[in-house]
C-alpha cells in the first residue's frame, strides 16, 4: 500500500542553532511488525542574532531569579544562626 505519514517535530526551545535527532517508529498489526528509523535535523526558526539575543536575555532573567533566591536563602541562614546564638526572636 505504501503509506506515508507526515509529521512535524518541534521542541519548546533549542539551545543550539540545530540539533540532529533519530526518530524510530514501529507499527504492529496482527503478527506483522514494521519498523523504520530516520535521522532528522531540527533548526531554529529565527536568525542567529535573534537566537543569541533571546538566549542572553533569558539567561539574564534566570540569573535575576537565582540571585533573589540566594538573597532569601542568606536571610534565612543568618536568621537561623542568630537564633542559635540567642540573638533571634524569642517567639520563634
Amino acid at each position: 500500500l505504501g503509506w506515508t505519514v507526515a509529521a512535524v517535530a518541534s521542541v519548546n526551545e533549542l539551545l543550539a542553532p540545530e540539533v540532529e535527532l533519530t526518530i524510530h517508529a514501529q507499527y504492529t498489526e496482527r503478527d506483522a511488525t514494521v519498523e523504520a528509523t530516520k535521522n532528522i535535523k531540527l533548526v531554529i526558526g529565527c536568525t542567529i542574532p535573534e537566537f543569541t539575543k533571546r538566549n542572553i536575555e533569558d539567561a539574564i532573567e534566570l540569573k535575576k531569579y537565582i540571585l533573589e533566591d540566594l538573597k532569601e536563602a542568606l536571610v534565612k541562614e543568618n536568621a537561623a544562626k542568630g537564633v542559635t546564638k540567642g540573638e533571634g526572636e524569642k517567639n520563634i
